[in-house]
């Protein structure tokens, strides 16, 4: 994000803002879903999310679109985020040495937060599910949330 400040163009400032919207919008689905399972088991971590899939089919899909998102995988808008924020830079900033070097320590970055996010999908998916505390459902209307978000994500 801060290399659109630093490119300080309006397509650097577009990028940014869709970036942070996208990002924003993805982070609000991931909290819903951890207030679910919080709701469920009583346990709010990463550690709650174990055995979600055969939990939770629904959540644990709306989970595995919102992460996903965020580590920027095509074709979901998180991608298109950070390739229109790194584009924008790249626009404004060609040649300059600065941006040589910060875009591809970025896109590493980028790179390195993906193993991160595939740890969540991966206790979300292959871990043991824990016991619940009650056998309750998600509320409608938190289903319908999720529902709006991940359909965001898709389009």
């Amino acid at each position: 994000m801060l290399l659109a400040f630093v490119a300080h163009s309006e397509q650097s400032l577009a990028a940014l803002l869709y970036y942070v919207a996208t990002y924003a919008l993805a982070t609000l689905g991931i909290f819903g879903i951890l207030s679910v399972t919080e709701k469920q088991l009583g346990n709010d971590t990463i550690s709650g999310l174990a055995g979600l899939s055969r939990r939770a089919p629904f959540l644990s899909a709306c989970l595995f679109i919102f992460v996903l998102s965020l580590a920027g995988i095509p074709p979901l808008s998180g991608f298109f985020a950070k390739f229109l924020l790194f584009t924008a830079v790249l626009a404004v900033s060609a040649g300059s040495k600065a941006a040589d070097r910060a875009d591809p320590l970025a896109i590493g970055m980028s790179a390195v937060s993906l193993y991160y996010y595939l740890r969540v999908l991966k206790t979300a998916f292959v871990a043991d599910p824990l016991r619940m505390r009650r056998q309750s459902s998600h509320p409608h209307s938190c289903r319908s949330l999720l529902d709006c978000f991940a359909a965001a994500w898709l389009l």
